[in-house]
């Protein structure tokens, strides 16, 4: 398998839009990567074209030709997340950077202060914690939200700058395809994450000395995942830092932060089944996570984005087949209800769900896909 960069490109178009495209062919493949704005002017540099061009390379097992200066901090610090990206991924062989020349990175224009931003839970909790310092949120069209997703993009848009207006913050946005297109190759969540943002980040180096990576897991559950502690400020140079921030706190301590902030509980969206483009479906596993945490905070019946009440039938049904991740979150809830002896029922349920076999999850599996034949006879 082979991989090479083909061609990277920068420029304006006659709508103001500023944007950067990258060429490049994977497993034969020829595909074009896009990055455009109209809040910010992207650049093409070398340190996102090494950021994005890491993971596809340890995939593909080739060396990475970069013929360009690039941070010499940077630079230092491939061979370590290499290190980490074949640890976390034992079918990656260890790749080399070649011709990469160690130099320093452009001056500054703006020393502003960002913070990836979604309207999650983390990336919420994030700029609310750091509202003293942080001037900006970027809000990334096609990473949480595909790009086909206009009306739920729309919207989600219109929360974020009402946002930005509350809090007296900029709010960058940036459409890309690059979730569509590597994450054909790679995995999202556990590898690529990371990588994805942090070339963003580069493509506005110029702007900014400081950008918020926000923490999906705490430092007592730490595992491997695209956007991690370790991991994160690796991909910083001299003049640009990435931070990744709240590992401190679990997923409750963060619901029952936030709650202090009726904009925030009116803004939460966490979904990712979208179904029928409702902004929270209620019903997905990160839907029904995320309202036990908000219900434990005691802050569940003041959500607008949530339905009032929890479903424990759905709860068994799609709590099913976890990974440690969610496992893990799971956990938290469990430790909560424990300490506080607070609801005995969701408490029994949550043992249930956590300490279920692997044959108890694939019957579960099966009562759940029994319901969905039934569903769709019942509607020929």
């Amino acid at each position: 398998m082979g991989y090479n960069i083909l061609e990277t490109k920068s420029f304006v178009t006659e709508e103001n839009e500023s944007v950067v495209t990258i060429k490049f062919t994977i497993d034969a493949n020829e595909h074009t990567v896009y990055f455009k704005s109209k809040q910010i002017r992207l650049q093409d540099s070398a340190e996102a074209l090494l950021n994005f061009s890491i993971l596809p390379n340890l995939y593909a097992g080739s060396n990475l030709r970069l013929n360009r200066p690039i941070s010499r901090r940077l630079c230092n610090s491939t061979k370590k997340i290499i290190d980490i990206f074949c640890k976390w991924n034992p079918k990656y062989n260890y790749v080399e950077i070649i011709d990469a020349v160690p130099g320093r990175t452009e001056d500054q224009v703006e020393r502003r202060v960002g913070v990836f931003f979604s309207t999650g839970l983390d990336s919420i909790y994030t700029l609310l914690k750091n509202l003293h310092e942080i001037t900006d949120m970027i809000f990334i069209h096609g990473y949480d939200l595909r790009i086909s997703e206009i009306d739920l993009r729309k919207k989600t848009s219109d929360i974020i700058e009402q946002i930005g207006r509350e809090f007296n913050k900029n709010v960058i946005h940036v459409e890309t395809n690059l979730k569509d297109v590597l994450g054909q190759y790679i995995p999202w969540a556990k590898l690529l994450h990371g990588a994805a943002l942090t070339t963003i980040g580069h493509m506005m180096s110029r702007h900014f000395r400081k950008i918020f990576i926000s923490a999906n897991h705490t430092y007592a559950n730490l595992q491997p995942n695209g956007a991690h502690p370790i991991l994160d400020p690796l991909w910083s140079t001299e003049s640009l830092e990435f931070e990744h921030f709240g590992c401190e706190a679990d997923r409750i301590e963060k619901a029952a932060y936030i709650a202090q902030f009726e904009i925030a509980l009116n803004s939460l969206r966490v979904c990712w089944k979208k179904t029928g483009g409702a902004y929270n479906c209620g019903e997905c596993n990160k839907c029904l996570i995320t309202m036990i945490n908000l219900y434990l905070a005691g802050a569940l019946d003041r959500c607008s984005t949530f339905d009032k009440k929890i479903s424990y039938w759905k709860m068994k049904m799609e709590l099913n087949f976890m990974p440690e991740g969610w496992r893990a979150y799971v956990r938290q809830n469990i430790d909560h209800l424990e300490k506080t002896n607070s609801d005995k029922k969701m408490l029994k349920a949550l043992r249930k769900i956590y300490n279920r076999t692997i044959w108890g999850c694939y019957f579960i599996a099966a009562i759940k896909k029994a319901g969905m034949l039934y569903e769709k006879y019942k509607k020929r």
